[in-house]
């Protein structure tokens, strides 16, 4: 990764991650960077409890984007944004 890009986390605790998503995916970079998701699963009762989307490698000036499409369409989301040089961070 180059030194000025940066990856992108989203970690969704509300209800219906998959809504938020598609959302987001009306902003074509969140087409181009996204590199997958994973969930958190409470094993008693197999509850997610939450779920995180990656986004790597991204400019700054397109970081910068993103983030204020977040912003607009957050509304009702319970969600955690997290900038990182490695994209590694633990939520749960």
């Amino acid at each position: 990764m180059s030194a000025d890009k940066k990856n992108l986390i989203l970690h969704i605790t509300s209800e219906n991650p998959a809504e938020f998503r598609e959302k987001l995916r009306q902003h074509e970079p969140f087409k181009t960077f996204y590199d997958g998701w994973e969930s958190t699963i409470r094993n008693t009762d197999k509850v997610v409890m939450s779920t995180r989307y990656y986004y790597y490698d991204i400019p700054h000036d397109t970081l910068g984007e993103m983030i204020r499409h977040i912003q607009s369409v957050r509304e009702g989301v319970q969600v955690q944004v997290k900038i990182t040089r490695d994209g590694n961070f633990k939520f749960d």
